[in-house]
């Protein structure tokens, strides 16, 4: 198979940037920086979001088009407790009563929908194409080379390993926070980095003497 090169942070924060205002905007936070699956992601209401906790609860079902409680595995029910700067971002886009990516229409965005609108995003930011599961893979492979325990990576993800059966511990909320928190800044950080060195800047006039 075709090797594929994961966004960094920075890209990932540029893409963000690119898709505002579309339905993509919410399909990357939700795929690039938190790592659901597009089917969770489709899945998820304003409901989901309490209390600074996103629940994913339910899974779109990809031939019937029903929101379904029925996941993957038992570990994929997931609770990911978010820094307040990415609460703030998914206020930003959060429709009372309505789903939290939503077509143009403000129905919630189908499968083909949420991919064209990523795709558009993506060449706004002058990025490769990635598919959605490869936004998600991009943020697994940030945690791993930043050096997150793999529980946490796991527990955030709703990977099925045998330690992961303490996610949902206080110390496990507190630490998969903190690391949101430092993914979000790290993006933020490199992506404000590339656009200062991309700005040309002010010709030096002489100074007469």
């Amino acid at each position: 198979p075709k090797s594929i090169r994961p966004y960094r942070a920075g890209e990932l924060m540029r893409l963000y940037r690119a898709a505002r205002g579309t339905t993509a905007e919410a399909a990357v936070f939700l795929m690039g920086f938190l790592g659901l699956t597009i089917n969770e992601a489709r899945a998820l209401d304003a409901a989901d979001l309490i209390e600074g906790e996103l629940h994913i609860r339910f899974l779109m079902k990809r031939i019937t088009g029903e929101r379904s409680p029925k996941l993957k595995t038992e570990y994929r029910a997931r609770t990911i407790p978010l820094p307040d700067a990415m609460i703030d971002a998914l206020l930003a886009v959060r429709v009372p009563g309505r789903a939290l990516i939503r077509s143009g229409s403000g129905e919630r965005a189908s499968e083909a929908g949420i991919s064209s609108a990523v795709a558009r995003a993506q060449r706004r930011a002058g990025l490769p194409r990635l598919t959605n599961h490869q936004l998600r893979h991009s943020f697994s492979s940030w945690l791993d080379n930043a050096g997150c325990p793999e529980v946490i990576r796991l527990g955030l993800m709703g990977q099925s390993r045998r330690e992961v059966r303490h996610r949902y511990s206080h110390a496990y909320e507190d630490v998969a926070r903190d690391w949101l928190k430092r993914f979000w800044e790290a993006a933020l950080a490199e992506a404000d980095l590339a656009e200062a060195s991309d700005r040309p800047t002010a010709p030096e006039h002489a100074i007469p003497r």
